[in-house]
């Protein structure tokens, strides 16, 4: 392991914290011996985030680490193999905002009870004042700003409603994402009484997205429910399609699009059956060059009997007799 700045004592308190927050990190447990590798990550998040636990997926874990201060803030950027971290322990001594930027690798969230799946090229929210788990199931390029909770929470309020969840799409995100994307790039070159205005322009974008998806938060299930049938309308031909892709799209959990079907009267698997059926019913009254089964095919049925027994429940008619019917008239 490489590490430059000098090396703190995780249980020394305050005098200690004050030296984490003014030095910067490097860590890269390529050169450690097997099993080793877990044990030092587990410290290097903690030094740089929080207390936490991790739990790295086999003994040859790799990971590297790079922690920049910039007055209050602090960016750590990381490649890792996968692995789990959590903490049950809240810290309110000194609370932080976590804003991850997801670059690479996919990532489930949870924390409130809710759960986030988060693709590549997402944002998430979470805070160390309430237990969280973030579970990295590939390889995963992240970076993430630790914020001081205390200095936004007088232009937000209590962040517990908006962790785990994404933020409102609009022109807050759109700039809160550019601003991020400038202030990573040229995070080295801000000279040290920059700091604190940089500080001050994200405070104020974050907490514009996150005051925006709260006044959208009323009626968001309805753009999500069309967000989802547009999806699976354009991808009706792959019939490996399921709910763990619509739930990555989405950047929701399984069970979360589960109620989103359940509250417009249907479920996943119905509504996807439904726009199955519905597009091959209309392939059949409108193709006089495809069969039967290249039409069933090519809206995801795999088995043809199983087509013919849901198309005759759904319409009280075979395919066969329906085709020649719909290009008859």
């Amino acid at each position: 392991m490489s590490w430059t700045g000098a090396q703190p004592n995780l249980d020394n308190g305050a005098e200690d914290e004050k030296k984490r927050m003014s030095t910067n990190y490097h860590w890269d447990t390529q050169a450690l011996p097997p099993g080793q590798g877990a044990k030092l990550w587990t410290q290097a998040i903690s030094l740089s985030f929080q207390h936490v636990q991790t739990q790295c997926h086999g003994q040859n874990f790799h990971g590297t680490l790079r922690s920049q201060r910039l007055g209050e803030v602090a960016i750590n950027r990381l490649t890792a193999q996968p692995y789990r971290v959590s903490t049950s322990r809240p810290q309110t001594d000194q609370p932080w905002l976590f804003l991850n930027v997801h670059q690479q690798g996919h990532c489930r969230l949870i924390q409130n009870g809710r759960e986030q799946w988060l693709p590549a090229g997402s944002l998430s929210l979470n805070i160390g004042t309430s237990p969280f788990t973030l579970d990295f199931v590939d390889e995963v390029i992240m970076t993430t700003l630790r914020l001081p909770l205390e200095g936004l929470l007088p232009y937000t309020g209590p962040l517990n409603d908006v962790v785990a969840q994404p933020l409102a799409q609009g022109a807050s995100l759109h700039l809160l994402e550019h601003y991020l994307q400038g202030l990573l790039l040229s995070a080295d070159g801000l000279r040290a009484n920059q700091h604190d205005q940089a500080w001050r322009c994200l405070r104020d974008l974050l907490a514009m997205s996150i005051n925006e998806r709260r006044s959208a938060s009323p009626a968001p299930s309805a753009a999500r429910y069309e967000d989802a049938l547009g999806y699976l309308s354009d991808r009706l031909g792959d019939p490996a399609l399921n709910i763990a892709a619509l739930s990555e799209h989405l950047g929701m959990a399984p069970r979360t699009v589960q109620e989103l079907f359940k509250a417009q009267g249907s479920t996943f698997t119905a509504q996807l059956m439904q726009l199955r059926l519905d597009a091959a019913a209309q392939l059949l009254r409108q193709t006089s060059s495809n069969t039967v089964a290249q039409i069933a095919y090519s809206v995801g049925f795999s088995d043809l009997s199983y087509f013919h027994r849901q198309f005759r429940r759904r319409f009280g008619i075979t395919p066969g007799h329906f085709h020649a019917h719909g290009l008859k008239s």
